[in-house]
């Protein structure tokens, strides 16, 4: 049997996507460890052994919680610890992340050339909202949305073939997506998205449909609710209910954006991504004119200059200024922009029946952008992140244009440069938070030894921070004691993963990575006197001075505290 140069090529190609997916993989599941994946791992740990949704837990994104919980529940029922958790959690991250991207390229491949599907494919496996394995609630939402908008494409197609079980089977495996980026983030601000979506899609029967698709959303709500309340009873549900609403507290801070200072912040950072935006925007339109009087070159050419532009001045701020995921990702409004540009001309050309979907795809993106600007303490430029999926659909309009010989030129390196950025963006650059890792130095890292991060390649001041106080606490600290950690992640490390140690119960109402202490605490441990704490550990150099005197004043009105101390970590156990 012989094999033609073409399948070779195409064999070599496919080896090599592969290999630069594995090549993230590595990365993202072994280096580095995030406030934002402390914060989930503790999160899920507390809901597994046994503390109750929206009763003895107030945390705003607790409901996001559920794949990890059962994940992390597996993992202690089939090696009774919790040593090494986070790398099993980040490791079916990344599987769920290459399902949801095989899920893609299977519905894709319908509709655009099997290579670029495969390539855009491939760009999403790499592509993490916060270069996060961790199955927390960004990652969920993008899973649930890329996962319902392939169930409303195949929906659409079976429609246009008459395949009414397929079509029913179909919506309600949608629904049932949406209800998982519902628990993620209480993104219902896609609601009026998905109506006006299905009925455009299945013209005459879009109000049925759409009576289908909700009414499954709602029967999951049902069961979901009601299970909760008969676990906690009513009265206890809606304290907890009650507290979460009182406000997020751990969420503010000196280092954190609120109020007026928020939209301001947005304000301005929505100015500067819109001066990139035009700004290169023009220059690659004065660059195509002067090629063009020079060479006659085709009229797609603009296009890609300014999204080579855009990936440069990505590529910049990740690799030269090490911005990590926080700095500029020019390439995101641009090929946002350009999705919705060549949508529009496909609309005026001849319908936009064969592109709706992607479109609304992009749509449902800047929906989960708007939806986390709601609730989010950074940066606008920061979460702009969010819109990725945006970016994916916006990609395919572009390949199906290319297709329809509406756009010139090969839209496939435009496709393979975007796979390469992105797998560089993951692999190469910062995790977040103020002791972010990157490959660039990795001589400089040592891997966690124990606990729950065990395994994971971090800087060796949170290496030794980590490990020394984990030795201590599980020598110090007596199994089932009601454990207080009062700490802070933005001025240092949180060292909340010590919450998951000798079988403690978790005497704050947040493993927030940002928990403040004050009167909604006695207000909590009213409403839960058995959340009491006998240990409290104060992270003197992580926490807020505030913070800091409160636990003093704490332990001041009380007797019988034994005191150890490690680095600037301190440990108060009742005799």
């Amino acid at each position: 049997m012989t094999i033609s140069n073409g399948g070779q090529k195409t064999k070599l190609i496919k080896l090599i996507i592969l290999g630069i997916c594995v090549a993230v993989s590595v990365k993202v599941l072994f280096v580095g460890f995030s406030a934002d994946e402390e914060y989930h791992l503790v999160l899920c740990y507390r809901l597994a052994h046994g503390d109750t949704l929206l009763s003895e837990v107030w945390d705003t994104l607790q409901t996001s919680a559920f794949y990890g919980q059962l994940l992390i529940w597996i993992y202690m029922k089939l090696f009774h610890t919790v040593t090494g958790s986070l790398i099993f959690l980040r490791l079916c991250g990344i599987l769920t992340q290459a399902a949801v991207a095989g899920f893609l390229h299977s519905t894709l491949k319908k509709h655009i050339e099997a290579r670029k599907a495969l390539v855009i494919s491939a760009a999403f496996f790499c592509t993490y909202t916060k270069l996060l394995a961790m199955p927390e609630f960004s990652n969920l939402q993008t899973w649930a949305i890329v996962l319902m908008v392939c169930c409303l494409w195949r929906a659409k197609d079976a429609y246009d073939e008459s395949q009414t079980g397929r079509v029913t089977m179909l919506i309600v495996a949608a629904a049932l997506a949406l209800c998982v980026a519902v628990l993620s983030s209480a993104c219902v601000i896609l609601v009026p998205i998905v109506i006006v979506m299905q009925a455009i899609l299945f013209k005459g029967s879009g109000v049925k449909k759409n009576f289908l698709f909700f009414g499954t959303c709602a029967a999951v709500a049902f069961v979901y609710l009601g299970t909760i309340i008969a676990i906690n009873g009513f009265g206890r549900t809606m304290a907890g209910i009650s507290g979460i609403l009182a406000g997020d507290d751990t969420h503010l801070g000196e280092n954190l954006l609120t109020g007026y200072s928020k939209v301001a912040s947005y304000l301005k950072d929505l100015g500067a991504v819109a001066l990139w935006v035009v700004g290169t925007g023009a220059l690659a339109f004065a660059v195509y004119m002067i090629i063009r009087a020079v060479t006659g070159n085709n009229s797609s050419l603009w296009m890609y200059i300014w999204i080579a532009e855009a990936f440069a001045v990505t590529l910049f701020n990740w690799l030269v200024r090490k911005t990590g995921y926080e700095g500029l990702k020019l390439y995101i409004p641009v090929i946002l922009a350009i999705g919705i540009t060549e949508f529009v001309r496909k609309s005026r050309e001849d319908g936009a029946r064969d592109v709706i979907v992607p479109f609304f795809g992009m749509i449902l993106g800047i929906g989960l952008f708007v939806n986390v600007l709601l609730f989010s303490n950074v940066d606008l430029i920061t979460n702009l992140t969010f819109i990725n999926t945006s970016v994916l659909w916006g990609l395919v309009i572009i390949a199906i244009r290319s297709e329809q010989k509406k756009i010139d030129g090969n839209v496939q390196t435009i496709l393979a440069t975007f796979f390469l950025v992105m797998a560089v963006g993951t692999a190469l650059t910062l995790n977040s938070g103020p002791y972010g890792t990157t490959v660039f130095n990795i001589p400089d890292l040592n891997y966690m030894r124990k606990g729950p991060a065990k395994g994971a390649f971090v800087s060796r001041t949170i290496e030794a921070v980590y490990d020394t106080n984990t030795e201590l606490f599980m020598n110090t600290v007596r199994e089932g004691s009601n454990v207080l950690i009062v700490t802070n992640f933005i001025h240092n490390q949180s060292l909340s993963t010590l919450y998951m140690l000798n079988n403690v119960n978790i005497s704050h109402y947040t493993v927030n990575s940002t928990p403040t202490y004050g009167d909604k605490l006695y207000e909590y441990w009213g409403a839960h006197p058995d959340k009491w704490p006998d240990a409290v550990i104060i992270n003197s150099g992580s926490c807020a001075y505030e913070d800091y005197l409160w636990a003093l004043d704490f332990l001041g009105n009380q007797e019988g505290w034994e005191e150890y101390s490690l680095y600037d970590v301190q440990y108060y156990i009742k005799k």
